[in-house]
């Protein structure tokens, strides 16, 4: 099963939602890239060799983690 993340356009709704000043959509944001790097660790923590694209995607759900936290705060 392939998981993908259109980063470029996550960190483009953000953006956006940060030009707005919509404080309650970044908190959103935040709140799912810290779900979905939990669940990222577990996937990867519970398969022998992970695949290179959950270690890409895990990445950037940290990147898009970092950036709203930067963002909010």
């Amino acid at each position: 099963m392939s998981r993908e993340l259109d980063f470029d356009l996550v960190r483009s709704c953000i953006e956006n939602a940060l030009a707005q000043q919509n404080y309650e959509v970044l908190e959103n944001f935040r709140h799912g890239a810290e779900n979905l790097i939990v669940q990222l660790n577990k996937i990867i923590a519970q398969t022998i060799d992970p695949i290179q694209n959950d270690l890409k995607l895990l990445h950037q759900a940290t990147q898009l983690y970092f950036l709203t936290i930067s963002l909010v705060n």
